[in-house]
Protein backbone atom coordinates (compact mmCIF):
# COMPACT_ATOMS: atom_id res chain seq x y z
CA UNK A 1 0.00 0.00 0.00
CA UNK A 2 1.47 3.33 -1.08
CA UNK A 3 0.74 6.59 0.68
CA UNK A 4 0.54 9.57 -1.71
CA UNK A 5 0.40 13.23 -0.82
CA UNK A 6 0.44 16.14 -3.29
CA UNK A 7 1.95 19.05 -1.41
CA UNK A 8 2.13 21.69 -4.14
CA UNK A 9 -0.18 22.62 -6.97
CA UNK A 10 0.57 24.39 -10.24
CA UNK A 11 2.28 27.74 -9.80
CA UNK A 12 2.64 27.50 -6.00
CA UNK A 13 5.83 25.48 -5.53
CA UNK A 14 9.42 26.73 -5.41
CA UNK A 15 12.82 25.07 -5.15
CA UNK A 16 15.85 26.57 -3.43
CA UNK A 17 19.19 25.11 -4.50
CA UNK A 18 21.74 25.29 -1.71
CA UNK A 19 24.87 23.24 -1.26
CA UNK A 20 27.44 23.81 1.47
CA UNK A 21 31.09 22.86 1.44
CA UNK A 22 33.88 23.61 3.87
CA UNK A 23 37.25 22.43 5.09
CA UNK A 24 38.52 22.81 8.62
CA UNK A 25 42.17 22.62 9.59
CA UNK A 26 42.59 21.78 13.27
CA UNK A 27 45.72 21.32 15.34
CA UNK A 28 46.39 20.85 19.03
CA UNK A 29 49.74 21.13 20.82
CA UNK A 30 50.07 19.99 24.42
CA UNK A 31 52.90 19.95 26.95
CA UNK A 32 52.37 18.46 30.44
CA UNK A 33 55.48 18.05 32.62
CA UNK A 34 54.93 16.63 36.12
CA UNK A 35 57.02 16.04 39.22
CA UNK A 36 56.85 13.99 42.41
CA UNK A 37 59.01 14.26 45.53
CA UNK A 38 59.02 12.00 48.62
CA UNK A 39 60.83 12.48 51.91
CA UNK A 40 59.82 10.84 55.15
CA UNK A 41 56.14 11.39 55.85
CA UNK A 42 55.79 13.92 53.04
CA UNK A 43 54.71 13.47 49.43
CA UNK A 44 54.77 16.53 47.18
CA UNK A 45 53.60 16.45 43.57
CA UNK A 46 52.56 18.89 40.93
CA UNK A 47 52.88 19.89 37.35
CA UNK A 48 52.40 22.40 34.59
CA UNK A 49 49.99 21.96 31.70
CA UNK A 50 49.92 23.94 28.47
CA UNK A 51 47.70 23.34 25.47
CA UNK A 52 46.63 25.38 22.48
CA UNK A 53 43.95 24.25 20.03
CA UNK A 54 43.32 26.07 16.76
CA UNK A 55 40.47 25.65 14.29
CA UNK A 56 40.78 27.47 10.96
CA UNK A 57 38.18 27.17 8.21
CA UNK A 58 39.48 27.53 4.65
CA UNK A 59 37.19 27.29 1.64
CA UNK A 60 37.35 29.61 -1.38
CA UNK A 61 41.11 30.06 -1.96
CA UNK A 62 41.85 26.33 -1.85
CA UNK A 63 38.78 24.18 -2.37
CA UNK A 64 36.04 26.48 -3.64
CA UNK A 65 33.29 28.60 -2.09
CA UNK A 66 31.42 27.47 0.99
CA UNK A 67 28.04 28.40 -0.48
CA UNK A 68 26.75 28.98 -4.01
CA UNK A 69 23.32 30.60 -3.44
CA UNK A 70 21.01 31.38 -6.36
CA UNK A 71 17.48 32.73 -6.72
CA UNK A 72 14.70 30.28 -5.94
CA UNK A 73 13.05 28.59 -8.91
CA UNK A 74 9.34 29.42 -8.65
CA UNK A 75 6.10 28.53 -10.43
CA UNK A 76 6.62 24.76 -10.22
CA UNK A 77 4.29 21.82 -9.81
CA UNK A 78 5.66 18.98 -7.70
CA UNK A 79 4.33 15.61 -6.66
CA UNK A 80 5.66 14.07 -3.46
CA UNK A 81 5.28 10.41 -2.45
CA UNK A 82 6.51 8.21 0.34
CA UNK A 83 5.80 4.63 1.34
CA UNK A 84 4.11 5.48 4.66
CA UNK A 85 3.24 8.52 6.78
CA UNK A 86 6.35 7.89 8.94
CA UNK A 87 8.79 7.01 6.14
CA UNK A 88 11.60 9.30 4.98
CA UNK A 89 11.83 7.83 1.46
CA UNK A 90 10.31 10.86 -0.24
CA UNK A 91 10.14 10.70 -4.04
CA UNK A 92 9.77 14.18 -5.56
CA UNK A 93 8.65 14.42 -9.19
CA UNK A 94 8.39 17.68 -11.11
CA UNK A 95 5.25 17.82 -13.29
CA UNK A 96 5.27 21.46 -14.41
CA UNK A 97 7.32 24.66 -14.64
CA UNK A 98 10.89 25.36 -15.67
CA UNK A 99 13.23 22.37 -15.55
CA UNK A 100 14.86 22.19 -12.11
CA UNK A 101 17.67 20.03 -13.57
CA UNK A 102 18.81 22.91 -15.81
CA UNK A 103 21.26 25.09 -13.90
CA UNK A 104 20.52 27.99 -16.30
CA UNK A 105 17.08 28.37 -14.69
CA UNK A 106 18.62 29.30 -11.32
CA UNK A 107 19.58 32.96 -11.71
CA UNK A 108 21.53 35.57 -9.72
CA UNK A 109 24.60 33.36 -9.02
CA UNK A 110 26.51 34.23 -5.84
CA UNK A 111 29.25 32.73 -3.70
CA UNK A 112 30.12 32.89 0.00
CA UNK A 113 33.34 32.04 1.81
CA UNK A 114 34.13 30.65 5.26
CA UNK A 115 37.10 32.00 7.20
CA UNK A 116 36.08 31.38 10.81
CA UNK A 117 38.89 31.12 13.33
CA UNK A 118 38.74 29.83 16.90
CA UNK A 119 41.59 29.31 19.34
CA UNK A 120 41.63 28.06 22.92
CA UNK A 121 44.85 28.43 24.92
CA UNK A 122 45.17 27.03 28.45
CA UNK A 123 47.93 27.57 31.00
CA UNK A 124 47.69 25.60 34.23
CA UNK A 125 49.88 24.97 37.26
CA UNK A 126 49.14 22.96 40.38
CA UNK A 127 50.89 21.60 43.46
CA UNK A 128 49.80 19.23 46.22
CA UNK A 129 51.38 18.13 49.48
CA UNK A 130 50.40 15.16 51.64
CA UNK A 131 51.61 14.40 55.16
CA UNK A 132 51.04 10.94 56.70
CA UNK A 133 51.23 10.72 60.47
CA UNK A 134 52.99 7.99 62.42
CA UNK A 135 50.30 8.04 65.06
CA UNK A 136 48.50 5.00 66.43
CA UNK A 137 45.35 6.26 64.65
CA UNK A 138 46.15 6.46 60.91
CA UNK A 139 45.76 10.07 59.80
CA UNK A 140 46.85 11.94 56.70
CA UNK A 141 46.48 15.59 55.70
CA UNK A 142 46.55 16.96 52.18
CA UNK A 143 46.47 20.50 50.81
CA UNK A 144 47.22 22.20 47.54
CA UNK A 145 46.35 24.79 44.96
CA UNK A 146 45.76 25.29 41.27
CA UNK A 147 45.72 28.25 38.91
CA UNK A 148 44.27 28.09 35.41
CA UNK A 149 44.16 30.73 32.70
CA UNK A 150 42.03 29.99 29.66
CA UNK A 151 42.16 32.32 26.64
CA UNK A 152 39.37 32.13 24.05
CA UNK A 153 39.87 33.90 20.71
CA UNK A 154 37.26 33.89 17.99
CA UNK A 155 36.47 35.70 14.75
CA UNK A 156 33.89 35.11 12.03
CA UNK A 157 34.18 37.45 9.03
CA UNK A 158 31.79 35.35 6.88
CA UNK A 159 29.12 38.06 6.69
CA UNK A 160 31.60 40.18 4.69
CA UNK A 161 32.69 37.37 2.36
CA UNK A 162 29.91 37.41 -0.23
CA UNK A 163 30.16 38.06 -3.98
CA UNK A 164 28.04 37.84 -7.14
CA UNK A 165 29.44 36.01 -10.15
CA UNK A 166 29.44 38.55 -13.02
CA UNK A 167 31.68 36.57 -15.39
CA UNK A 168 30.58 35.00 -18.71
CA UNK A 169 26.93 33.96 -18.43
CA UNK A 170 26.55 35.41 -14.94
CA UNK A 171 25.10 38.60 -13.49
CA UNK A 172 21.77 39.27 -11.74
CA UNK A 173 19.79 37.58 -14.53
CA UNK A 174 22.50 35.07 -15.45
CA UNK A 175 23.47 31.74 -13.88
CA UNK A 176 26.25 29.26 -13.14
CA UNK A 177 25.30 27.27 -16.27
CA UNK A 178 28.73 27.73 -17.89
CA UNK A 179 30.30 26.37 -14.69
CA UNK A 180 28.01 23.34 -14.32
CA UNK A 181 29.46 20.13 -12.91
CA UNK A 182 27.30 17.19 -14.13
CA UNK A 183 29.85 14.76 -12.70
CA UNK A 184 28.70 15.67 -9.17
CA UNK A 185 25.32 13.88 -8.93
CA UNK A 186 22.75 14.78 -6.32
CA UNK A 187 22.34 11.91 -3.86
CA UNK A 188 20.11 11.34 -0.85
CA UNK A 189 19.80 8.70 1.87
CA UNK A 190 16.93 6.44 2.89
CA UNK A 191 15.59 5.96 -0.63
CA UNK A 192 14.71 9.63 -1.16
CA UNK A 193 15.17 11.21 -4.57
CA UNK A 194 14.05 13.90 -7.00
CA UNK A 195 13.28 13.79 -10.71
CA UNK A 196 12.86 16.88 -12.87
CA UNK A 197 10.36 17.38 -15.67
CA UNK A 198 13.06 16.27 -18.13
CA UNK A 199 13.83 13.14 -16.12
CA UNK A 200 17.11 14.49 -14.75
CA UNK A 201 18.37 15.42 -11.28
CA UNK A 202 19.68 18.79 -10.00
CA UNK A 203 23.06 19.95 -11.30
CA UNK A 204 25.46 22.02 -9.22
CA UNK A 205 28.30 24.43 -10.04
CA UNK A 206 31.92 23.30 -10.24
CA UNK A 207 33.45 24.68 -7.04
CA UNK A 208 37.03 24.01 -8.07
CA UNK A 209 36.57 26.00 -11.28
CA UNK A 210 34.95 28.86 -9.36
CA UNK A 211 37.95 28.94 -7.01
CA UNK A 212 40.33 29.10 -9.99
CA UNK A 213 38.40 31.98 -11.55
CA UNK A 214 38.30 33.80 -8.21
CA UNK A 215 42.10 33.63 -8.02
CA UNK A 216 42.86 34.35 -11.68
CA UNK A 217 39.91 36.54 -12.72
CA UNK A 218 38.87 38.53 -9.64
CA UNK A 219 37.10 41.02 -11.93
CA UNK A 220 34.44 38.36 -12.55
CA UNK A 221 33.22 38.75 -8.96
CA UNK A 222 31.45 41.75 -7.41
CA UNK A 223 31.35 42.17 -3.65
CA UNK A 224 27.83 42.30 -2.19
CA UNK A 225 28.96 43.13 1.34
CA UNK A 226 27.11 45.97 3.03
CA UNK A 227 27.81 48.31 5.92
CA UNK A 228 25.75 45.99 8.15
CA UNK A 229 27.89 43.04 6.99
CA UNK A 230 31.04 44.97 7.95
CA UNK A 231 29.70 45.58 11.46
CA UNK A 232 28.72 41.92 11.93
CA UNK A 233 32.00 40.53 10.57
CA UNK A 234 34.58 42.81 12.15
CA UNK A 235 32.95 44.46 15.16
CA UNK A 236 30.11 42.34 16.52
CA UNK A 237 31.53 38.82 16.05
CA UNK A 238 35.21 38.88 17.09
CA UNK A 239 35.83 38.12 20.76
CA UNK A 240 38.75 37.75 23.14
CA UNK A 241 37.97 36.34 26.58
CA UNK A 242 40.21 35.33 29.46
CA UNK A 243 38.94 33.08 32.21
CA UNK A 244 41.09 32.74 35.33
CA UNK A 245 40.39 30.10 37.98
CA UNK A 246 42.16 30.16 41.36
CA UNK A 247 41.63 27.27 43.76
CA UNK A 248 42.98 26.04 47.09
CA UNK A 249 41.94 23.17 49.30
CA UNK A 250 42.60 21.31 52.52
CA UNK A 251 41.69 17.68 53.21
CA UNK A 252 41.94 15.45 56.28
CA UNK A 253 41.46 11.67 56.54
CA UNK A 254 41.43 9.41 59.59
CA UNK A 255 40.71 5.72 60.19
CA UNK A 256 39.06 4.59 63.44
CA UNK A 257 38.88 0.83 63.30
CA UNK A 258 36.36 -0.09 60.64
CA UNK A 259 35.36 3.53 60.12
CA UNK A 260 37.22 5.89 57.80
CA UNK A 261 36.35 9.60 57.88
CA UNK A 262 37.29 12.32 55.44
CA UNK A 263 36.49 16.02 55.31
CA UNK A 264 37.70 18.99 53.36
CA UNK A 265 37.14 22.56 52.26
CA UNK A 266 37.83 23.99 48.81
CA UNK A 267 37.96 27.66 47.83
CA UNK A 268 37.56 28.73 44.21
CA UNK A 269 37.60 32.13 42.57
CA UNK A 270 36.50 32.70 38.98
CA UNK A 271 37.52 35.84 37.09
CA UNK A 272 36.40 36.85 33.61
CA UNK A 273 37.98 39.49 31.41
CA UNK A 274 36.88 40.39 27.90
CA UNK A 275 38.43 42.83 25.47
CA UNK A 276 35.77 45.02 23.91
CA UNK A 277 35.65 47.99 21.59
CA UNK A 278 35.81 51.35 23.34
CA UNK A 279 33.45 53.04 20.91
CA UNK A 280 32.95 56.75 20.41
CA UNK A 281 29.50 57.97 21.36
CA UNK A 282 26.86 58.99 18.83
CA UNK A 283 27.33 62.62 19.88
CA UNK A 284 31.09 62.44 19.29
CA UNK A 285 30.52 60.91 15.85
CA UNK A 286 28.00 63.58 14.86
CA UNK A 287 30.43 66.26 16.01
CA UNK A 288 33.04 64.68 13.70
CA UNK A 289 30.64 64.94 10.77
CA UNK A 290 29.41 61.33 10.49
CA UNK A 291 25.79 60.32 10.00
CA UNK A 292 24.33 58.11 12.76
CA UNK A 293 21.40 55.69 12.81
CA UNK A 294 19.25 56.88 15.76
CA UNK A 295 17.91 53.42 16.69
CA UNK A 296 21.39 51.85 17.02
CA UNK A 297 23.69 54.80 17.66
CA UNK A 298 26.05 53.46 14.99
CA UNK A 299 27.65 55.18 12.02
CA UNK A 300 26.03 54.54 8.63
CA UNK A 301 29.25 54.07 6.61
CA UNK A 302 32.25 51.75 6.79
CA UNK A 303 34.53 54.76 7.27
CA UNK A 304 32.31 55.91 10.12
CA UNK A 305 32.21 52.48 11.80
CA UNK A 306 35.99 52.24 11.57
CA UNK A 307 36.33 55.65 13.21
CA UNK A 308 33.69 54.90 15.86
CA UNK A 309 34.95 51.49 16.98
CA UNK A 310 38.59 51.20 15.98
CA UNK A 311 40.11 54.64 16.56
CA UNK A 312 40.73 53.98 20.27
CA UNK A 313 42.40 51.02 22.02
CA UNK A 314 40.08 48.27 23.22
CA UNK A 315 39.01 48.27 26.84
CA UNK A 316 38.99 45.30 29.22
CA UNK A 317 35.85 44.56 31.21
CA UNK A 318 36.10 42.25 34.21
CA UNK A 319 33.76 40.31 36.47
CA UNK A 320 34.08 37.44 38.92
CA UNK A 321 32.88 35.54 41.96
CA UNK A 322 34.27 33.15 44.57
CA UNK A 323 32.87 30.22 46.55
CA UNK A 324 33.63 27.80 49.38
CA UNK A 325 32.83 24.12 48.85
CA UNK A 326 32.78 21.80 51.89
CA UNK A 327 32.78 18.01 51.56
CA UNK A 328 32.56 15.17 54.04
CA UNK A 329 32.40 11.41 53.68
CA UNK A 330 32.42 8.24 55.77
CA UNK A 331 33.34 4.70 54.76
CA UNK A 332 32.52 1.74 56.98
CA UNK A 333 33.73 -1.84 56.55
CA UNK A 334 30.66 -4.00 57.18
CA UNK A 335 32.51 -7.26 56.54
CA UNK A 336 35.86 -8.36 55.19
CA UNK A 337 34.85 -7.73 51.57
CA UNK A 338 31.88 -5.41 52.06
CA UNK A 339 32.04 -1.62 52.44
CA UNK A 340 29.44 1.15 52.79
CA UNK A 341 30.13 4.75 51.85
CA UNK A 342 28.20 7.99 52.52
CA UNK A 343 29.17 11.39 51.19
CA UNK A 344 28.06 15.02 51.01
CA UNK A 345 29.54 17.83 48.93
CA UNK A 346 28.77 21.19 47.42
CA UNK A 347 29.86 21.88 43.86
CA UNK A 348 29.54 24.45 41.11
CA UNK A 349 29.05 24.08 37.37
CA UNK A 350 30.25 27.14 35.51
CA UNK A 351 28.64 28.25 32.26
CA UNK A 352 30.63 27.53 29.14
CA UNK A 353 32.53 30.62 28.06
CA UNK A 354 30.81 30.43 24.69
CA UNK A 355 27.52 31.12 26.50
CA UNK A 356 28.87 34.29 28.12
CA UNK A 357 31.20 35.96 25.67
CA UNK A 358 28.91 37.04 22.87
CA UNK A 359 30.08 34.40 20.38
CA UNK A 360 27.61 32.46 18.27
CA UNK A 361 28.96 28.90 17.94
CA UNK A 362 28.15 27.31 14.58
CA UNK A 363 28.47 23.51 14.82
CA UNK A 364 28.48 22.05 11.32
CA UNK A 365 28.64 18.50 12.66
CA UNK A 366 25.40 18.69 14.65
CA UNK A 367 23.93 21.50 12.53
CA UNK A 368 23.28 23.73 15.52
CA UNK A 369 23.96 27.36 16.42
CA UNK A 370 24.52 28.12 20.12
CA UNK A 371 23.34 31.64 20.91
CA UNK A 372 25.02 33.10 24.03
CA UNK A 373 23.39 34.50 27.14
CA UNK A 374 25.81 36.86 28.92
CA UNK A 375 23.59 36.90 32.04
CA UNK A 376 23.79 33.14 32.58
CA UNK A 377 24.63 32.20 36.19
CA UNK A 378 26.58 29.12 37.34
CA UNK A 379 24.69 26.13 38.68
CA UNK A 380 25.26 25.40 42.38
CA UNK A 381 24.57 21.96 43.72
CA UNK A 382 24.31 20.19 47.09
CA UNK A 383 25.07 16.51 46.60
CA UNK A 384 24.34 13.39 48.64
CA UNK A 385 25.51 9.89 47.72
CA UNK A 386 25.54 6.45 49.23
CA UNK A 387 27.38 3.37 47.97
CA UNK A 388 27.70 -0.27 48.97
CA UNK A 389 30.49 -2.28 47.34
CA UNK A 390 31.46 -5.94 47.55
CA UNK A 391 34.99 -7.01 46.56
CA UNK A 392 35.89 -10.53 45.50
CA UNK A 393 38.77 -12.47 44.01
CA UNK A 394 40.35 -12.30 41.55
CA UNK A 395 40.31 -8.48 41.42
CA UNK A 396 36.56 -7.99 41.12
CA UNK A 397 33.82 -5.82 42.58
CA UNK A 398 30.08 -5.24 42.47
CA UNK A 399 28.47 -2.06 43.75
CA UNK A 400 25.25 -0.09 43.96
CA UNK A 401 25.24 3.71 44.27
CA UNK A 402 22.34 6.05 45.08
CA UNK A 403 22.68 9.81 44.61
CA UNK A 404 20.70 13.01 44.91
CA UNK A 405 21.65 16.49 43.71
CA UNK A 406 19.73 19.67 44.58
CA UNK A 407 20.58 22.34 42.02
CA UNK A 408 20.06 26.10 42.19
CA UNK A 409 20.19 28.26 39.04
CA UNK A 410 19.48 25.13 37.03
CA UNK A 411 20.29 25.72 33.36
CA UNK A 412 17.45 25.22 30.92
CA UNK A 413 17.79 25.16 27.14
CA UNK A 414 15.43 26.16 24.38
CA UNK A 415 15.47 25.37 20.71
CA UNK A 416 14.41 27.89 18.08
CA UNK A 417 13.84 27.83 14.33
CA UNK A 418 16.42 29.67 12.23
CA UNK A 419 14.02 32.49 11.34
CA UNK A 420 13.79 33.48 15.03
CA UNK A 421 17.32 34.89 14.70
CA UNK A 422 17.04 36.17 11.13
CA UNK A 423 18.50 33.11 9.37
CA UNK A 424 15.28 31.73 7.84
CA UNK A 425 16.39 32.53 4.28
CA UNK A 426 20.11 31.94 4.79
CA UNK A 427 21.42 29.41 2.23
CA UNK A 428 23.70 27.76 4.79
CA UNK A 429 22.02 28.05 8.19
CA UNK A 430 18.28 27.99 7.41
CA UNK A 431 18.14 24.28 8.32
CA UNK A 432 20.19 24.60 11.52
CA UNK A 433 18.67 24.44 15.02
CA UNK A 434 19.31 27.54 17.14
CA UNK A 435 19.93 26.84 20.84
CA UNK A 436 20.02 29.21 23.78
CA UNK A 437 20.14 28.74 27.54
CA UNK A 438 18.95 30.46 30.72
CA UNK A 439 18.58 29.85 34.45
CA UNK A 440 15.48 28.25 35.92
CA UNK A 441 13.86 29.70 39.05
CA UNK A 442 13.74 27.57 42.20
CA UNK A 443 15.56 24.34 42.97
CA UNK A 444 15.80 21.32 40.67
CA UNK A 445 16.31 17.86 42.12
CA UNK A 446 18.13 15.03 40.35
CA UNK A 447 18.08 11.48 41.70
CA UNK A 448 19.58 8.30 40.38
CA UNK A 449 21.06 4.87 40.89
CA UNK A 450 24.06 3.07 39.40
CA UNK A 451 24.76 -0.67 39.39
CA UNK A 452 28.37 -1.66 38.63
CA UNK A 453 30.36 -4.83 38.06
CA UNK A 454 34.00 -5.34 37.13
CA UNK A 455 36.34 -8.31 37.22
CA UNK A 456 39.70 -9.48 36.00
CA UNK A 457 39.14 -12.85 34.30
CA UNK A 458 42.54 -14.19 35.30
CA UNK A 459 41.02 -17.53 36.30
CA UNK A 460 40.54 -18.41 32.60
CA UNK A 461 43.09 -20.75 31.00
CA UNK A 462 46.09 -19.81 28.84
CA UNK A 463 46.07 -16.57 26.88
CA UNK A 464 42.52 -15.77 28.05
CA UNK A 465 43.90 -14.81 31.46
CA UNK A 466 44.47 -11.30 30.11
CA UNK A 467 40.75 -10.53 29.80
CA UNK A 468 38.95 -7.94 31.93
CA UNK A 469 35.23 -7.19 31.88
CA UNK A 470 32.96 -4.52 33.34
CA UNK A 471 29.31 -3.49 33.07
CA UNK A 472 27.10 -0.77 34.51
CA UNK A 473 23.51 0.47 34.50
CA UNK A 474 22.45 4.00 35.49
CA UNK A 475 18.94 5.29 36.08
CA UNK A 476 18.56 9.07 36.41
CA UNK A 477 15.48 11.29 36.75
CA UNK A 478 14.82 14.92 37.67
CA UNK A 479 12.02 17.07 39.07
CA UNK A 480 12.24 19.30 35.98
CA UNK A 481 13.37 18.43 32.45
CA UNK A 482 17.12 18.66 31.94
CA UNK A 483 18.63 18.75 28.50
CA UNK A 484 20.87 15.79 27.59
CA UNK A 485 20.14 13.93 30.86
CA UNK A 486 19.94 10.24 29.90
CA UNK A 487 17.16 8.48 31.86
CA UNK A 488 18.48 4.92 31.31
CA UNK A 489 22.01 3.96 30.28
CA UNK A 490 23.74 0.60 29.92
CA UNK A 491 27.47 0.30 29.39
CA UNK A 492 30.08 -2.38 29.20
CA UNK A 493 33.76 -2.90 28.39
CA UNK A 494 35.92 -5.86 27.48
CA UNK A 495 39.69 -5.43 27.49
CA UNK A 496 42.60 -7.74 26.83
CA UNK A 497 46.33 -7.56 27.52
CA UNK A 498 49.01 -10.00 26.43
CA UNK A 499 52.64 -8.95 26.65
CA UNK A 500 53.05 -5.73 24.67
CA UNK A 501 49.60 -5.95 23.09
CA UNK A 502 46.47 -4.31 24.53
CA UNK A 503 42.99 -4.34 22.98
CA UNK A 504 39.63 -3.08 24.16
CA UNK A 505 36.01 -2.66 23.14
CA UNK A 506 33.27 -0.67 24.84
CA UNK A 507 29.59 -0.23 24.17
CA UNK A 508 26.95 2.14 25.48
CA UNK A 509 23.18 2.06 25.07
CA UNK A 510 21.26 5.24 25.86
CA UNK A 511 17.50 5.51 26.13
CA UNK A 512 15.36 8.17 24.45
CA UNK A 513 16.89 11.41 25.79
CA UNK A 514 15.46 14.97 25.96
CA UNK A 515 17.81 17.42 24.22
CA UNK A 516 15.85 20.55 25.21
CA UNK A 517 14.15 21.36 28.51
CA UNK A 518 11.29 23.73 27.69
CA UNK A 519 8.49 24.10 25.17
CA UNK A 520 7.95 21.17 22.84
CA UNK A 521 10.75 18.82 23.89
CA UNK A 522 13.16 17.59 21.23
CA UNK A 523 14.26 14.00 21.87
CA UNK A 524 17.23 11.94 20.73
CA UNK A 525 16.20 8.42 19.84
CA UNK A 526 17.65 5.48 21.76
CA UNK A 527 20.90 4.20 20.26
CA UNK A 528 23.85 1.89 20.84
CA UNK A 529 27.41 3.00 20.09
CA UNK A 530 30.53 0.83 19.98
CA UNK A 531 34.14 2.03 20.40
CA UNK A 532 37.46 0.21 19.99
CA UNK A 533 40.97 0.89 21.24
CA UNK A 534 44.32 -0.82 21.29
CA UNK A 535 48.05 -0.38 21.51
CA UNK A 536 51.47 -1.91 21.18
CA UNK A 537 54.32 -1.08 23.55
CA UNK A 538 57.34 -0.44 21.31
CA UNK A 539 59.73 0.08 24.23
CA UNK A 540 59.49 0.73 27.98
CA UNK A 541 59.01 4.45 27.25
CA UNK A 542 57.30 4.50 23.84
CA UNK A 543 54.03 2.99 22.66
CA UNK A 544 51.71 3.17 19.66
CA UNK A 545 47.93 3.36 20.09
CA UNK A 546 44.70 3.63 18.14
CA UNK A 547 41.11 4.59 18.96
CA UNK A 548 37.91 4.11 16.97
CA UNK A 549 34.83 6.04 18.03
CA UNK A 550 31.35 5.13 16.77
CA UNK A 551 32.52 2.05 14.92
CA UNK A 552 29.21 1.45 13.11
CA UNK A 553 28.55 5.10 12.27
CA UNK A 554 25.34 5.29 14.31
CA UNK A 555 23.36 8.42 13.54
CA UNK A 556 21.71 10.88 15.92
CA UNK A 557 17.99 10.69 15.21
CA UNK A 558 15.87 13.46 16.72
CA UNK A 559 12.13 13.84 16.97
CA UNK A 560 9.34 15.63 18.81
CA UNK A 561 6.31 13.92 20.40
CA UNK A 562 6.35 10.79 18.19
CA UNK A 563 9.60 8.97 17.25
CA UNK A 564 7.93 7.79 14.05
CA UNK A 565 8.18 11.34 12.69
CA UNK A 566 11.78 12.40 12.17
CA UNK A 567 12.95 15.93 12.96
CA UNK A 568 16.54 15.31 11.88
CA UNK A 569 18.88 12.38 11.33
CA UNK A 570 22.52 13.42 11.59
CA UNK A 571 25.41 11.18 10.61
CA UNK A 572 28.66 12.32 12.21
CA UNK A 573 30.81 9.45 10.95
CA UNK A 574 33.37 7.12 12.48
CA UNK A 575 36.44 8.75 14.08
CA UNK A 576 39.83 7.05 13.80
CA UNK A 577 42.79 8.18 15.89
CA UNK A 578 46.37 6.88 15.68
CA UNK A 579 49.29 8.09 17.74
CA UNK A 580 52.46 7.56 19.71
CA UNK A 581 52.74 8.01 23.47
CA UNK A 582 56.07 8.63 25.15
CA UNK A 583 57.10 8.81 28.80
CA UNK A 584 60.26 10.77 29.56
Amino acid sequence: LEFRRVLFRSGSASVAMSTNHEHKFAQTRTLTPKFEFRRGAWLVDGGVHYTISTNQYVALPRVGPQTVPVANLTGLTLSLRRSSPQATDWRVTQTGGRDLADLANFTNPRIGDDMRFAEDEIWQAQANARWTSGWRIPVWLKFGGKVTEDYHRFRNPNAWLTWRYDGPGGGPTGSFAQLAFPGNPWQLRNGAGITSISGGTPTFPNRTEIARLFREKPEYFTSLATVANFFTAFIDNPSYIRERLLAGYGLANARLGRLQLQGGLRWEETQFASREFNALSAAEMRAAGFAITPSTGRATTIEGLTRQYMSRPKTTRTSGYDNLFPSVSAKYTLAENLQAHLGYSRTISRPAVGNLGGVWVFNETNQTVSVPNPDLKPERSSNLSGRVAYYFEPVGSAAVTLFQNRINNSVTSREFASDAFGYGDDPLYSGYRFLSVGNRDGTAQVRGMTLEYSQALSFLPGALRGLNASASYTRTYASTPRAAMVPHMLGGTLSYRLGRLSLGASGKWTDHTPMTSSGVITWRKARTMIDLNGGWQLSPRLGAFFQVRNLFNVSEYRYQVDPSYMLSDMIVGTFWTFGLKGVF
